[in-house]
């Protein structure tokens, strides 16, 4: 059976992810952001809110993630700055590796 993943280190002063955490752990932040259903299309909690060949997730989720610490200010910041178009229902495509 495989070892789950820790979940990305937080920093004690702002309870928020570590920067350094999420950088050094491929994957982390997508599974952070999927940790709880998106609110905007009910995608479940660990699949992604589009399918296919370019899977990806709603900005929406990438902000509860934030809001709860999941994932850094600078990983968020790094998503955002890929949108051509940023609204909450905005698709945000995985990196491929």
């Amino acid at each position: 059976m495989k070892n789950p993943t820790p979940a990305p280190q937080t920093d004690p002063h702002t309870k928020r992810a570590s920067r350094d955490s999420i950088r050094t752990a491929p994957g982390v932040a997508i599974r952070s952001v999927r940790w709880a259903p998106c609110p905007i299309c009910r995608a479940a909690a660990g699949a992604p809110c589009r399918r296919g060949p370019l899977p990806g997730d709603h900005l929406d989720r990438w902000l509860d993630a934030y809001a709860a610490g999941r994932v850094s200010l600078g990983q968020l910041a790094a998503e955002i700055g890929r949108l051509d178009v940023i609204t909450r229902a905005t698709i945000v495509p995985e990196r491929t590796p």
